[in-house]
């Protein structure tokens, strides 16, 4: 019975750390820079019959990865949008996966000291 409620806590804690690492993900979006993908944000017009464009480095958002970019001509130019604009979601998924792991890293470096107190350790002795 012990043991259900440790492998119950175990996985609401796991489901939280989840959620909040996909949150932690989505609001990374707001992290914005341009490049290294490129869109035609202009048209010039024509020279000779031919069309001559201005492609710019497109804007995109997420941190370490973005995922996602602006799309020139169909939203909003120079402003990202989960709606209108290209979301992708390996990238994204690779964001989750960053984020849990320094959740899961700060949460076993939180709850050592606790461990070693509710032992008896003294954290000066823990390492000896």
């Amino acid at each position: 019975m012990a043991s259900d409620r440790s492998t119950w806590r175990s996985a609401a804690r796991a489901a939280s750390a989840l959620v909040l690492a996909a949150l932690l993900a989505l609001a990374s979006s707001w992290i914005e820079r341009r490049g290294p993908d490129h869109g035609v944000y202009c048209a010039l017009g024509k020279v000779n019959g031919i069309d001559v464009y201005c492609p710019e480095p497109k804007l995109n958002g997420g941190w370490p990865a973005p995922f996602l970019f602006d799309k020139p001509g169909i939203s909003v130019e120079w402003q990202l949008a989960f709606v209108e604009d290209d979301f992708r979601f390996w990238p994204f998924v690779a964001n989750v996966a960053f984020y849990l792991l320094v959740l899961l890293g700060i949460g076993g470096a939180v709850r050592r000291p606790e461990e070693n107190h509710r032992i008896g350790k003294n954290s000066l002795t823990a390492s000896r």
